[in-house]
């Protein structure tokens, strides 16, 4: 498993325990150089993160690395039928990333290829002409990979059904293991298909142990959530293993990942997560972070999340 640089700071305020916002220009530039000097080669960004694309492309072409330095991948926002052509869509985001091809484009919500009701049923026209946008993106060399981003583990059963992706980028954290069940991830592989995984961090809230955020900073919306959130640290802390340590850990363990995106807010933090990648066979050995999978989806789908 390697390491890839998420993006989503560089244009928005994101994130449960990001108390620093945007990430300034001189970090990103700090984070590029980074990221390249220690084998960290995949930026993962998107249209719909505020301005990240535009940033990231001022600050890749203001320094010395070559547009091969890096493999960029970005994501095209939720699709109509009455959505812009991806080819247009994708020569913005080019223009703005200042890069002359991508690594790979993935639809940022998979259901844009999928039944509205039932999942049973083969992809309707309207489904196969965006598949077919997908596909106009690499024969027009635009891009090297074509695939989506997965927010449940039916998306992906419906996917290997019926499509040839790519690439797939799906959420998978210590607390969410949904995909990880039914050997999905497996089945994933065979097909030939490059995997990415996000939240390793679920938004932070991973890092939040008891001493850096007592249960009083944590946003009213956890508090049902306590007494899970406690356990899990304070195993962690009788095993001598850092919250950092085991979200990368967990990670590094399972077989079929290729890349795992991490946010940063700035180069420190990223040094961290490089060095804590480091100890993925001391955490393996102390403990068994499977046993730590939540089923509640009010805790390990942010999107379910209300913290105003």
């Amino acid at each position: 498993m390697q390491l890839g640089l998420g993006t989503v700071q560089f244009g928005l305020d994101y994130g449960v325990s990001n108390t620093e916002g945007k990430v300034s220009e001189e970090q990103i530039l700090h984070l590029l150089q980074y990221a390249a000097n220690n084998g960290i080669d995949v930026l993962d960004t998107a249209i719909a993160y505020g301005d990240s694309e535009q940033r990231l492309g001022q600050v890749l072409q203001s320094t010395n690395h070559s547009t091969s330095n890096f493999k960029v991948v970005t994501k095209i926002p939720p699709v109509t039928s009455a959505s812009p052509d991806f080819v247009e869509q994708i020569r913005a985001s080019l223009d703005r990333l200042q890069q002359d091809h991508l690594h790979a484009v993935m639809l940022h919500d998979a259901n844009a290829l999928m039944p509205i009701h039932n999942l049973t049923s083969p992809p309707s026209s309207a489904r196969l002409a965006i598949y077919h946008q997908l596909l106009e993106l690499k024969q027009q060399g635009l891009c090297n990979k074509i695939g989506v981003s997965l927010y449940n583990p039916e998306q992906l059963h419906y996917l290997l059904d019926h499509f040839k992706i790519d690439i797939i980028q799906v959420p998978l954290n210590v607390f969410d293991q949904r995909f990880l069940d039914n050997n999905l991830l497996s089945a994933a592989h065979r097909a030939g298909i490059e995997i990415h995984t996000r939240s390793a961090f679920l938004q932070g809230l991973l890092l939040m142990t008891n001493e850096s955020a007592p249960n009083s900073s944590r946003p009213n919306y956890f508090a049902p959530y306590n007494t899970i959130l406690d356990t899990y640290f304070s195993q962690l802390k009788a095993h001598n293993i850092t919250p950092l340590e085991a979200a990368i850990g967990f990670l590094q363990q399972q077989e079929y990942i290729d890349v795992t995106i991490v946010g940063c807010c700035n180069h420190t933090q990223l040094e961290e997560i490089v060095k804590a990648s480091g100890k993925s066979d001391v955490t393996k050995t102390k403990l068994d972070l499977s046993q730590f999978k939540q089923h509640d989806e009010g805790l390990i789908i942010p999107s379910n999340w209300t913290l105003n």
